[in-house]
């Protein structure tokens, strides 16, 4: 989504809706050798690499009840600060340089505009993301971009960035049932009677 779409998209939502929390979800570039594919992040703070100054906290309340979830859903979780990008990380060494510049544990492209928004609005931001490419990955940056399919006149450079869009795939898979089962054990915890918003 990238940037100012999740900015824009937070304030639209925050101009319609009575809005209790913000719970910010998605998929990670891990920055700890220990995090593995579907690890589960729990932000402490989010921090905007573009300016470093820019750091946001997250909600204690709502991100205790994120890690709860995680953990009674069975799925190795993980608190500490998480830094958001404006360019992808997709090589080994550019997620290795984030982790030494910030102190993060995992990087996504959205959260720290989320959070800016949340906070001039006065609404609590919490934050939960799944590793989808762990430290050692190297992810080809045309896959990375989602540009994995070339023209048709070209089928060998089709069926290469193909091939190597599959361990993505997989992994994108896990990170979905990941967080599906962190927000149904959530959506249980917050609402026994009903089980949903």
């Amino acid at each position: 989504m990238g940037w100012e779409r999740a900015a824009a998209s937070t304030r639209e939502v925050l101009n319609e809706f009575p809005v209790r929390a913000i719970l910010n979800t998605g998929c990670a570039g891990g920055l700890t050798a220990d995090l593995s594919v579907a690890a589960v992040v729990v932000s402490t703070a989010v921090i905007a690499a573009a300016d470093p100054a820019s750091v946001h906290s997250t909600d204690g309340v709502w991100s205790d009840r994120l890690y709860a979830a995680a953990e009674n859903a069975g799925l190795t979780a993980s608190r500490g600060a998480t830094v958001t990008s404006r360019a992808v990380l997709n090589t080994s060494a550019a997620k290795q340089s984030a982790a030494n510049a910030f102190g993060a544990l995992a990087v996504d492209m959205e959260g720290a505009a989320i959070a800016e928004v949340a906070a001039l609005r006065g609404v609590p931001f919490a934050s939960a993301r799944a590793i989808l490419d762990p430290l050692s990955v190297n992810i080809p940056l045309p896959v990375a971009q989602g540009k994995s399919c070339a023209p048709a006149s070209r089928p060998v450079s089709y069926l290469l960035n193909f091939a190597q869009f599959i361990p993505l795939a997989r992994a994108g898979f896990s990170v979905h049932v990941a967080l599906s089962r962190l927000f149904q054990v959530l959506f249980e915890d917050c609402f026994p009677d009903t089980g949903k918003v």
